[in-house]
């Protein structure tokens, strides 16, 4: 009500804070879908950006607003393709906070999960990063998924977990195909990365999926030297 009272003396529907951040994106943030209602059919800017590039659909998709997202998609709101200042979609920013219900939203509504970041990395390599388990479940089932897509270190989602000991992951991952033979700029494939951390249950994942226990690096190193580097 005190929204409507304020747009009733015309205050400024497309004011925004020091930040960028619009009425409506606050409002996308706090998932008050009936103030975001208010704010568009008082011809509300919904696809402003702020200094960090984000619409308010990408608010919404961060902070897991499903609803709002969806009344965005559903009342043409065509931002599920913007990027913010790192190359970010909204899908990818759901993806990287295990937001399951706003990924599955936003890919029914035309959403790309290939669209990689500024560093290359997909919606894919950022759920593996991250543990999103579920969400990355349901990407890796998707038929477009490129569970063997590189960032620009030549890196994979399967080189992400294992730097992070994320197990499940890898097994979701390998049973989609993963390749565990691929190899960085250095040479060094996952089994390298989970080798240098001690993620033990990682290192018996990745051998059980035929990774090679006594490849070299560019350096000439191993997975045991890089084990016995790191102590």
């Amino acid at each position: 009500e005190t929204v409507k009272l304020l747009l009733s003396f015309e205050a400024n529907v497309n004011h925004f804070d020091r930040k960028g951040i619009s009425v409506v994106g606050v409002a996308a943030g706090r998932g008050f879908l009936n103030i975001v209602d208010l704010l568009f059919r008082n011809h509300a800017n919904l696809i402003h950006t702020d200094h960090d590039g984000l619409v308010p659909m990408c608010i919404a998709a961060l902070q897991g607003h499903v609803h709002i997202v969806r009344y965005l998609c559903q009342n043409g709101v065509e931002c599920v393709h913007v990027y913010d200042n790192h190359g970010r979609t909204p899908i990818y920013a759901a993806s990287q906070r295990g937001n399951l219900a706003v990924v599955q939203e936003l890919y029914h509504n035309g959403a790309d999960i290939t669209i990689p970041d500024d560093i290359g990395r997909t919606p894919v390599c950022v759920a593996a990063f991250y543990n999103q388990i579920e969400t990355l479940r349901f990407l890796c089932g998707l038929p477009e998924c490129n569970v063997n897509h590189c960032d620009h270190h030549n890196r994979t989602a399967l080189h992400s977990a294992a730097s992070k000991g994320h197990d499940q992951i890898i097994e979701i991952l390998c049973q989609h195909g993963a390749n565990v033979h691929i190899r960085d700029h250095y040479g060094r494939t996952p089994l390298f990365i989970a080798s240098e951390f001690h993620h033990h249950q990682c290192i018996e994942l990745l051998c059980k999926y035929g990774a090679s226990i006594d490849e070299l690096d560019k350096n000439g190193c191993t997975p045991l030297c890089f084990a016995a580097l790191s102590g």
